[in-house]
């Protein structure tokens, strides 16, 4: 794995609970910071860092630090650049920082690379992936990576090995046949039914809204779509890959919870859910 070109730094730290509730913290407000500049949700933009928490933690197999933390504030930063590059009239210089955060999260963290293709889909949404955009976002991330090999053949002379690891790293993933334990099992479709509430309401009252902040909730639920698709994958990866899936499932949480009045059917569903927490939490240490 790629973390093991970090040892006895800090990403090593793995039984260092403090270090991992921090940076999950961290990129819980510096969600909440994009939340609140471009999308419509009001007061309920404080309810994201708690639902970025709530969402990982709700899976103890996915407590211990890994690369995938930082990588997802590369990623969150990226969103920034993108989102700025599609208010503006020149959208060149934020879109190549955008595709240079996502290759930045890409070193630390293999796996983003899927964060990369659902900034593809976003730009695509966002009407930004026309022409010599299209290149310069490419060129973000070849410069990103592109850099990243060539000290790794200039400097430690050890590219081959680079490049062996990525491909473990990658390759790793297949299809998981197997169900998780029922407990693990019943929360993730707990969390399934309520993502897939969150998009029937967006459906209904977000669809053919022109406004750029429901544009912006749009292109999260691409987001989550693709970056979704790895929870069909190899179940010791997806847990480590939960801090960037968190980013979007914790938006589409806060916006099915974000009702002014909240019905009885949306507290029966909260308190089903954190039921399923509560028996995730005691089957893991069984």
């Amino acid at each position: 794995m790629i973390e093991l070109f970090y040892e006895w730094s800090l990403f090593d730290v793995n039984r260092y609970w403090f270090v991992t509730l921090l940076i999950t913290f961290v990129n819980g407000l510096a969600l909440r910071g994009l939340s609140v500049r471009y999308l419509p949700f009001g007061r309920v933009n404080f309810t994201i860092p708690l639902f970025y928490l709530f969402f990982i933690f709700s899976f103890p197999q996915a407590r211990m630090f890994s690369a995938a933390f930082p990588a997802a504030l590369f990623v969150i930063f990226g969103l920034f650049a993108l989102y700025k590059s599609g208010e503006s009239k020149s959208p060149t210089a934020p879109l190549f920082i955008s595709s240079f955060l996502s290759g930045c999260a890409c070193l630390l963290y293999m796996p983003a690379l899927v964060a990369v293709v659902s900034f593809v889909a976003i730009a695509i949404t966002l009407h930004l992936f026309l022409g010599r955009n299209i290149l310069v976002f490419l060129g973000g991330i070849v410069l990103t990576i592109g850099g990243c090999l060539f000290c790794r053949y200039l400097c430690f002379a050890d590219l081959s090995d680079f490049l062996r690891i990525i491909y473990f790293d990658i390759s790793d993933f297949h299809l998981q046949l197997l169900p998780p334990r029922p407990a693990t099992l019943f929360l993730t479709l707990v969390f399934i039914y309520l993502f897939g509430k969150s998009m029937i309401r967006w459906l209904h009252r977000a669809y053919g809204n022109q406004s750029y902040k429901y544009k912006v909730l749009a292109s999260f639920i691409w987001m989550f779509i693709v970056c979704g698709a790895p929870v069909f994958l190899n179940a010791n990866k997806v847990f480590g890959y939960l801090p960037i899936l968190a980013i979007p499932a914790s938006v589409l949480l806060a916006y099915y919870f974000s009702e002014e009045r909240i019905t009885k059917q949306m507290k029966v569903e909260f308190i089903v859910l954190l039921l399923a927490v509560a028996l995730n939490q005691v089957a893991y240490y069984i």
